[in-house]
């Protein structure tokens, strides 16, 4: 169950937004997505879009990332896994929300690109390149 929560004023005052999310919480909810949280910004309508965006996205994103895991091999479970956003930045699993996964294949592709062609992650004193996932909605 999900639920996305867009007050008018909560850019100044989330402390309400705060207050429906521990209630949605203790009833059931397990995907809280609150706007003033997600997108701190004056506008109602982008802040709630992006609530009930992430609130569609991420319970399917995190048993994804939790399937995706599941398959490692013991060699591998603790390597760090980043995931990339839909503005290119790059973030471990259990930091990644649904409304930044939209778009972010075509952002992975170049950064990806660029990543692992330069940056190399050194792990038992061998060099080896930092995975990169994308997710293209």
């Amino acid at each position: 169950r999900s639920i996305a929560i867009a007050f008018v004023h909560a850019y100044l005052y989330p402390n309400h937004e705060e207050m429906i999310a521990s209630l949605a919480k203790s009833i059931g909810f397990h995907q809280i997505s609150v706007s003033s949280s997600l997108m701190p910004m004056v506008k109602l309508v982008p802040r709630g879009i992006t609530s009930v965006v992430d609130a569609y996205l991420t319970p399917g994103i995190k048993q994804y990332i939790t399937g995706f895991y599941s398959q490692f091999t013991s060699e591998i479970q603790n390597v760090p896994i980043y995931f990339m956003q839909s503005d290119g930045g790059l973030t471990p699993a259990a930091e990644f929300h649904g409304f930044r996964a939209v778009l972010s294949g075509p952002a992975g592709g170049v950064v990806g690109f660029a990543r692992t062609c330069y940056e190399k992650q050194i792990l038992n004193n061998v060099q080896k390149p930092m995975p990169v996932i994308g997710f293209d909605m």
